[in-house]
């Protein structure tokens, strides 16, 4: 069962160009059809499951600046409560999903954190989307509630105990960057936002983390996303004869700039990363040749036995996700998969905050969920920081996997040179 609770007015969040995964576009789509309350789509909980309803929470901003992005991960929790009530629920209970909308507005996100926690009395938030999880972090570490899964380059997914990442971290997303440009060469370049200083802070980690991976980070330029055209800094590159190039920006205005530079006739590849590829680059001819790093697995995967079941999952339950389907439902679903592994390792019919977190640290150390995440290792008391990542590739209108769904881990060295 499914309840909504929509929160109101929109403030826009910062860009964090070390997660841009949570950059999207300026619409405010929800995806939840309003403030609607209704019960869970799949219909079948109540004759698979028994006893007490588990409630679970996930908080998001699926309106406001970043929405269009995000709103993927109510579609496929939503999708991951309906499959997981039709198969039995958690140890046998259904499961109660409370879904919050914080719009992106830090005050609404804390009200809505509290009544998860005060008024639902939820046992875990997962897969949580929400720009604003710091003004949170601390107020859930003192509650004992687990946060399993979310947006995992978020800062307090690397240092924050009570959040057990789903997926891979800002570490890996540089790292992974850095690797994959390697393999078009070493000149290697970035346009990133001028709109928030704390861009500009991606350029001296990658210079510095490049250094192990022989990669020369040659070229840099800040870029408006406001901007007409992007013809010059796409001249730039070229005169530069940049080999790879990032851009640090939201995914729409990366679709931008590549047409622009396709129509300059710049040739080196661009590396995405952790939300930067999504369904709309699949069929932009700008980005074909892109280069993506995933902290889970990619959207597309269908190779093995995870990663069917999740594309099954969403085209009975989530029917309607659309251009919604891509990082940020993978992110989500590997979180819900995460919480019913640590269900099953608690060795309990208890489902509680306390048997959840024992359940999670009880989980083989190096746990890839069937090949949807990263290898995660969880140390009670100690923040959860993944450092390997998956690659894909935008090739004729299709997302290749090179490596299928084998993860690559960043070099030590680049890992000293992007810790703080």
């Amino acid at each position: 069962m499914v309840l909504t609770r929509k929160k109101g007015a929109v403030l826009a969040g910062t860009l964090l160009c070390l997660a841009v995964a949570a950059c999207g576009s300026a619409s405010n789509n929800s995806g939840s059809g309003g403030t609607s309350s209704s019960g869970a789509s799949g219909g079948s909980s109540s004759a698979t499951t028994s006893g007490a309803a588990v409630p679970v929470g996930i908080i998001g901003s699926f309106s406001g600046p970043q929405g269009a992005a995000l709103v993927g991960a109510e579609f496929a929790v939503k999708a991951w409560t309906d499959w997981v009530n039709a198969d039995g629920g958690l140890a046998g209970h259904p499961v109660k999903l409370f879904v919050v909308d914080d719009a992106d507005n830090a005050s609404q996100a804390l009200t809505g954190v509290k009544t998860l926690v005060q008024t639902d009395h939820v046992v875990a938030i997962v897969g949580e989307m929400s720009d604003q999880d710091q003004t949170w972090a601390k107020y859930i570490q003192g509650t004992g509630v687990p946060v399993v899964g979310g947006l995992p380059q978020d800062t307090p997914f690397g240092s924050n105990p009570d959040f057990y990442s789903a997926g891979a971290g800002n570490i890996a997303l540089s790292a992974g960057t850095l690797a994959v440009a390697r393999k078009s060469g070493k000149k290697f370049g970035v346009l990133y936002c001028a709109e928030a200083p704390v861009c500009a802070q991606l350029i001296p980690i990658e210079k510095a983390a490049g250094v192990p991976y022989g990669v020369d980070l040659s070229f840099s330029q800040s870029i408006l996303a406001t901007a007409p055209s992007y013809t010059a800094e796409c001249e730039a590159i070229k005169s530069a004869g940049l080999q790879s190039y990032q851009i640090a920006e939201a995914q729409p205005i990366v679709a931008r700039v590549a047409a622009d530079c396709k129509q300059a006739g710049v040739t080196a590849t661009l590396v995405g990363g952790g939300g930067t590829i999504d369904l709309a680059s699949l069929s932009d001819p700008a980005e074909n040749g892109a280069v993506g790093v995933e902290l889970d697995f990619p959207f597309s995967a269908d190779s093995n036995a995870a990663t069917r079941q999740f594309q099954a999952a969403i085209k009975r339950y989530a029917p309607n996700i659309g251009q919604a389907m891509g990082p940020s439902a993978t992110y989500a679903w590997a979180s819900g998969m995460l919480l019913e592994a640590a269900v099953k390792a608690s060795g309990t019919s208890d489902v509680t905050p306390a048997s959840i977190k024992n359940g999670l640290y009880a989980l083989p150390k190096g746990t890839t969920l069937g090949g949807l995440a990263p290898p995660l290792t969880f140390t009670k008391g100690k923040p959860s920081v993944v450092t390997c990542w998956f690659t894909d590739k935008v090739s004729g209108g299709k997302l290749l996997l090179p490596d299928g769904l084998k993860t690559t881990c960043a070099l030590p060295a680049a890992v000293k040179a992007i810790t703080p």
